[in-house]
């Protein structure tokens, strides 16, 4: 069995990882039990009071506890294992359901807002009594309870349903507490505001869902990994005695805790093959143990071989430093009898005609090394 093998199969091993997938099945579960408790009693003070702010927040209580369903079904299907048709495996799962959590919270938040606006214009009498505030205030403080334990799990466990969740409970104390002034203004002033509290309810259940369901379309699209990370790994790997830089590091997500990319490091060109390979070896496994990411690995050589390579370097990163849009250069290799010039430069996405850019740039050089085969690599920063 060779590296590469063992390491695929370390991949499936931390993917299917029995801790991560309990903790979010026992959070989920503990939500839809909350969720649900919430609901019902909501719901009969709702129904007895003739409150539409109350009722509306039952049923996004209860939108909460089929989001919690839908969490623990993502998961499930997230942890199967990688198979010939989906050979990364099923993490991205987890995003989908977060995304219909998202799309869940819209819809209610809308029909809520329409029955408000319907209430505002043909108000009915309401019924409220001291035991229906107490209830109400106790479940203010299991939404705290609910909303900080869902954060703390989804940090843990790196869930992007969980930190749903967790946001979502935090916008219902603040929907709870509006519930309860509502109430404590009628029952005080006479004053009856519970249609427009229940316009804000609704607009606030709205827009959160709008919010996650953009979060999640961009983890799905594929948006650029935590800075920390990408420079922890970078320091990682320059580490190594051997490696003289590294570059162009790509992650790619495959959902939570599932990242497989490649990365480019420079080695002396005085290096054999042989030793060049053993030490990408021991970087890929080294990498792995660390971060739980795979890494392919590219080798870019340094030049040694001639004192003349840092005043040609120093050349061309004038000519190169006067365009706008650069962000770096390296990978620089020099030839002289077979007259070769190789450079690798990062370019701003920023820029719209990358093709004119390297044109421009190709044409300042070959005024100073006439003759010269320039071969110019464009990157991208995708992190």
């Amino acid at each position: 069995m060779n590296i590469d093998e063992r390491l695929k199969i370390k991949i499936e091993k931390k993917l299917k990882k029995g801790s991560r997938i309990s903790w979010i099945i026992v959070a989920a579960i503990v939500g839809i039990l909350v969720n649900t408790l919430l609901a019902i009693v909501k719901v009969l003070i709702g129904l007895f009071s003739n409150s539409i702010a109350i009722t509306s927040d039952a049923i996004n209580n209860l939108s909460d506890a089929l989001s919690s369903i839908v969490t623990i079904v993502g998961i499930i299907f997230a942890s199967k294992s990688a198979n010939k048709k989906h050979p990364y495996g099923y993490g991205r799962i987890e995003y989908i359901s977060s995304l219909i959590i998202s799309v869940l919270l819209v819809i209610v938040g809308w029909e809520f807002f329409k029955t408000s606006i319907d209430f505002i214009k043909n108000p009915k009498e309401i019924k409220f009594n001291i035991f229906s505030l107490i209830v109400l205030l106790f479940a203010i403080v299991g939404k705290i309870f609910l909303g900080s334990y869902n954060k703390k799990i989804g940090k843990k466990t790196n869930s992007p349903a969980l930190m749903a969740s967790s946001k979502d409970s935090y916008s219902d104390v603040l929907i709870s507490t509006m519930t309860v002034i509502s109430t404590l203004i009628y029952m005080i002033f006479d004053v009856l505001i519970d249609g427009y509290v229940g316009i804000f309810i609704s607009l606030f259940i709205i827009f959160s869902g709008i919010s996650l369901i953009d979060d999640t379309l961009n983890s799905i699209i594929g948006k650029e990994p935590e800075e920390k990370v990408v420079n922890e790994i970078y320091k990682f790997v320059k580490k190594s005695e051997k490696v003289e830089g590294a570059y162009d590091l790509i992650l790619n997500n495959y959902g939570p805790e599932r990242y497989i990319g490649s990365i480019n490091v420079a080695f002396l060109d005085t290096m054999s093959l042989s030793e060049a390979s053993l030490e990408i070896l021991k970087l890929q496994n080294s990498v792995f143990k660390k971060f739980g990411i795979y890494l392919v690995f590219g080798i870019y050589s340094k030049n040694t071989q001639n004192e003349n390579v840092s005043r040609d370097e120093k050349k061309i990163r004038e000519i190169i430093s006067k365009y706008n849009g650069i962000e770096s250069m390296h990978a620089f290799y020099i030839l002289y009898e077979e007259k070769l010039i190789r450079i690798d430069i990062v370019v701003d996405f920023n820029v719209k005609n990358v093709n004119e850019l390297v044109k421009n740039i190709r044409r300042d050089i070959s005024k100073i090394y006439i003759d010269y085969e320039i071969i110019l690599n464009i990157d991208h920063n995708y992190v």
